[in-house]
């Protein structure tokens, strides 16, 4: 798998990552109880081994009991909740895919690489998409990560509101072409009704693509980025105050 490297001057903040997996495993040890004959790094890693196989629908204490093949209560040893266990696995795929990862000063090289890098974690497990689903990427190494994406985008000159857009737009996008990668492995039979249009004598503006581009779904997450980007430059440079504050209407463009 490709790993990508950005040489600059800010890392993400591994040290506060560092602090939360330290205060987890002090509490750890100062409950009661005989010792337990797993880790938990051995626990996340049974936790991981179900979601991927299953899905996060799937995980739970139960299961990843089983999978470590001890009883449901010994998972308490570490965790009090499912939702403990969601925590666990979003911050390890998070800590994980991102330890050696430099941002980038400039934003859109940022928002490139990042998405890049959140594009290939999809790829390698695929549930991610069902923990966005579920508000589940909700934990305090998630929150660092954003919070090193708004800034660089702040610091671009991007309005505040114009921040947060640009960065779930992001994520909107990514999210989206991994759901269109998915489809485009779907194969349709010669001759069904869903290769009608673009087989036929159809002008449509779709024929015409496909006949000439191919499939939409085959388009590179890289060349949706360039038009998220584009976007926001143009709304940069001609000064336009494209992101309204929540309930108000944007004067529209000259």
């Amino acid at each position: 798998m490709r790993r990508i490297v950005f040489r600059a001057s800010v890392r993400v903040n591994i040290s506060f990552c560092r602090r939360v997996i330290a205060v987890t495993e002090a509490a750890v040890r100062q409950r009661p109880g005989p010792k337990p004959r797993f880790t938990q790094d051995d626990l996340v890693d049974a936790a991981l081994a179900v979601v991927d196989a299953d899905g996060f629908g799937a995980l739970s204490l139960r299961a990843v009991a089983r999978e470590l093949g001890v009883t449901s209560m010994a998972i308490y040893t570490y965790v009090a909740s499912r939702d403990d266990l969601y925590c666990l696995v979003v911050d390890r795929l998070i800590s994980e895919r991102l330890a050696d990862f430099i941002w980038p000063d400039a934003w859109p090289e940022a928002l490139r690489l990042f998405a890049d890098n959140l594009s290939e974690l999809i790829d390698d497990h695929p549930a991610l998409i069902e923990a966005f689903a579920q508000g589940q990427m909700r934990t305090a190494i998630a929150a660092s990560v954003a919070n090193q994406m708004l800034e660089r985008l702040l610091a671009g000159g991007l309005p505040l509101r114009g921040a947060g857009t640009a960065y779930a737009a992001m994520h909107a996008l990514v999210l989206g072409h991994a759901v269109l990668r998915e489809a485009g492995k779907s194969v349709v039979s010669p001759g069904s009704t869903l290769t009608q249009v673009a087989d036929g004598d159809d002008d449509s503006a779709l024929a015409t693509y496909t006949a000439r581009e191919g499939r939409l779904v085959d388009i590179t997450l890289h060349e949706m980025l360039d038009v998220l980007i584009a976007g926001i430059e143009h709304n940069l440079d001609t000064g336009r105050d494209g992101w309204a504050a929540r309930g108000s209407n944007p004067e529209p463009a000259d």
